[in-house]
């Protein structure tokens, strides 16, 4: 393989960005039950790892951090390439 292109030309090209929290599985009949107040168990505990997601590839992980009042994430594990497939959200039965 020779030389790898420049980067250069997609620098200012917007991607969508993912901070994923957790997932859970709900029927029909759980999600039009919802209400204000209504609690959601997703399969992730706290302190475990946030999911970051680029153009629906897992890129890294990280931590919750408040900034300034805002939500950001501390990345502190950058994905390698052969894990770093599509994003696939674990589903549990609720």
């Amino acid at each position: 393989s020779g030389p790898r292109p420049s980067l250069a030309p997609l620098a200012d090209v917007p991607v969508t960005v993912e901070a994923v929290l957790g997932s859970c599985s709900l029927t029909v009949d759980e999600l039009l039950a919802l209400r204000a107040g209504s609690v959601i168990d997703v399969d992730r505990r706290v302190g475990e790892p946030i999911d970051l997601v680029v153009g629906g590839r897992l890129l890294a992980r990280g931590e919750l951090v408040l900034i300034d009042g805002a939500l950001g994430l501390t990345v502190t594990e950058l994905v390698r390439r052969e894990e770093a497939g599509f994003h696939q959200r674990k589903i549990v039965s609720p």
